[in-house]
This record gives structure tokens, C-alpha cells and sequence, in this order.
């Protein structure tokens, strides 16, 4: 069964990343919008697995994105990676361990662009992520470390608001990313990584995930501020994983500020970018 999931998946993912996304030699020009944001923030981690106890502490978290419609401005369709890292350092409440935790996550999407208002955007669709990292305990001798490992396919939804305060322009965006369907790993309860790669013991480590031992929540809010020739981006991000499987549950929770850059650039150059005269923004093309 599991092995189907992740042949699924697999498919999927294939099908997603070979979907034709270059303009026509016709078509108007592709803008990309693009940004890079680094954060700090607030972090929480549990994982019985480890400890009984929840830690807590500082995470700094480094993420990048693109998002550009596929074909002409006037369809619907738009395509969206994202790259992100993120690493924490939490205590426990006695302040005799520590957790140093980390991992990373790509993500592509694909959604659906439509304008309910003349200056709001939404896109809604799914997106699909894998997502690899760990934690580690500085006390614990046996099992003094965890893998955190999934593959997940995700509700995602966009909304971008044009706000004009006295003729100065500001780009507010708000993503949200939602796991309903994927596989995971966790040992069982009271195995130890010696057991699973020394004595090859593989079974039941790989689990089919969605809502009834999955829930996750990743939000993303910010707020593009133009400064001369740059856009500052500002912004919040929020990070909510939990699993419950194998008699064993962890998650982790973050909550940071973020700051930036973001920009559109065109995805060719030449004499084609000699025909236009001013590219409007991607997240101003009209209907």
C-alpha cells in the first residue's frame, strides 16, 4: 500500500515538472516575480521519540520563491516554486538539553489566477513538497536523534491586494499551504536506528499521511514596500507540523519576521526585450 502512495506521488510529481510552462514565440513576455527573505523567529519542538518535554527557543529561517504565469498574460494559469531552509536552537524548561533541529523544503504549485476585485488577486490550486530534516538531542546517548522526512501533496491558496496609501504603492500577499495527502517516516515506538539501517528492519517506517496522523499549516504574509530602484519585502511567516504515529508524536511550530527583496524580471532579453516598452508588474497584469 504504501509503496502505491509513493508511486503515485512520484507520477505526479513527473507529470508537474515536465507540464510545459515556455511562452509561445507569439505570446507575450513571461515576467517573473521572484524574492529572498530571511527570517528569525520563535520556535517550539516535541517529539516523544527524544524526550517527554517540549523545548523552546530561537529558529532562523532562509526562504526564496518565483511565481510567473505559463503562456500569455491573459490565462489563467500560473506556476510557483519555492526553496526554504530552516535551522532552530531550543532548550528544555530546566534548561539541561538542548534541541538543534533543522531541514529543508522545495515546493512547485500550480494554481488558478482569478480577479474577484479590481485590485485583488487570488489563486487557488495545490502544490507538492518534500521536505527533509532532523533533530538532535545534545543530551541523549541511545536515540539521540530523529529524521523528519515527508512527501506531500497540498492545498495552497494566494491572495495579492494592490493597497495605494497617498500614491505610494504597497503589494500585500498572503499564501497559505495546507497537506492533505502524502507519506512520512517515523520509527516505532522504542526502535532504534541501529535496528532500522543495521538490521535493515524496514517495515512500517514509511506511512501514508493525510488529517488522521498529519496536520500541517505553512503562512506566508508580507508586504512589498518600493524604495527607489528596490522593493523591500516585510513580512510574517508561520510554520505548524505535527504527526502522530507508532505510539509517538512530535511537532514543531515557528513563528518568525521576515525582511527581503523581491522583484520582476523578464525571462528573456535580445531584441525581444527591445519591444517592450514597459512590462507591467506580474502581480498587476490585467484580465
Amino acid at each position: 500500500m504504501t509503496y502505491k502512495i509513493i508511486k503515485c506521488l512520484f507520477f505526479v510529481c513527473v507529470f508537474c515538472c515536465g507540464y510545459p510552462v515556455k511562452a509561445q514565440k507569439n505570446d507575450a513576455p513571461a515576467l517573473v516575480h521572484n524574492a529572498l527573505m530571511v527570517g528569525v523567529g520563535k520556535s517550539y519542538e516535541y517529539d516523544t521519540y527524544l524526550s517527554p518535554l517540549e523545548y523552546s527557543g530561537f529558529g532562523v529561517n532562509l526562504h526564496t520563491e518565483w511565481m510567473h504565469a505559463i503562456g500569455k498574460p491573459s490565462k489563467k494559469l500560473s506556476v510557483y516554486h519555492s526553496f526554504e531552509a530552516r535551522f532552530s536552537k531550543t532548550t528544555n524548561p530546566s534548561k539541561t538539553a538542548n534541541y538543534l533541529s533543522g531541514g529543508i523544503r522545495y515546493t512547485l504549485g500550480y494554481h488558478y489566477r482569478f480577479t474577484p476585485l479590481p485590485r485583488l488577486t487570488l489563486f487557488a490550486g495545490g502544490s507538492f513538497s518534500p521536505y527533509i530534516g532532523g533533530i538532535y538531542n545534545d543530551r541523549n546517548v541511545n536515540n539521540p536523534a530523529n529524521a523528519n522526512v515527508s512527501l506531500n501533496l497540498n492545498l495552497s491558496g494566494i491572495a495579492l491586494y494592490q493597497l495605494n496609501v497617498r500614491n505610494y504603492p504597497i503589494s500585500l500577499k498572503a499564501q497559505v499551504d495546507i497537506p492533505f495527502l502524502g507519506t512520512l517516516f517515523s520509527p516505532h515506538y522504542g526502535q532504534s536506528y541501529y535496528e532500522i539501517f543495521g538490521l535493515k528492519d524496514y517495515k512500517g517506517i514509511v506511512h501514508f499521511a493525510s488529517f488522521h496522523n498529519q496536520r500541517a499549516c505553512k503562512a506566508l504574509i508580507t508586504a512589498d514596500l518600493p524604495l527607489g530602484n528596490m522593493t523591500l519585502r516585510i513580512g510574517y511567516y508561520g510554520d505548524f507540523y505535527r504527526r502522530d504515529v507508532s505510539n509517538l508524536t512530535a511537532y514543531s511550530v515557528y513563528n518568525g519576521f521576515m525582511i527581503g527583496f523581491a522583484r520582476d524580471v523578464l525571462s528573456f532579453g535580445g531584441k525581444r526585450i527591445k519591444q517592450l516598452s514597459k512590462p507591467n508588474s506580474f502581480y498587476l497584469w490585467e484580465e
